[in-house]
């Protein structure tokens, strides 16, 4: 049953860094706070510094995302297989053939 499937590893890579986001926001928030939108006067501001770094991580995320699931796509389209294991097998063994088709030439 252990099973590594590329899929998987991916959602939980989107796991992870979505909790880390919303502990950065969270982290960033102030009961009563209010954004610094040129108010002279005096109030509890949240800092808007966090926000602006997580929406950037967002970003990052979603492309880090597309990026690995285009590589997945393609080394399934290549072993035939989502596997872990069995591509690894697969490689080892394309990687045998070649080798030996070379000292055959």
């Amino acid at each position: 049953m252990n099973k590594r499937n590329l899929i998987k590893k991916i959602i939980a890579m989107n796991i992870l860094q979505v909790g880390i986001i919303f502990l950065f926001i969270s982290l960033a928030y102030r009961k009563g706070g209010l954004a610094p939108i040129e108010n002279h006067e005096t109030y509890i501001y949240t800092n808007p510094l966090p926000h602006a770094l997580m929406l950037t991580a967002i970003v990052v995320s979603v492309a880090t995302t597309g990026i690995a699931l285009s590589l997945v796509t393609v080394i399934h389209k290549h072993f035939g297989s989502l596997d872990e294991d069995q591509i690894l097998e697969r490689y080892t063994s394309d990687t045998l053939q070649k080798n030996k088709d070379m000292e055959i030439e």
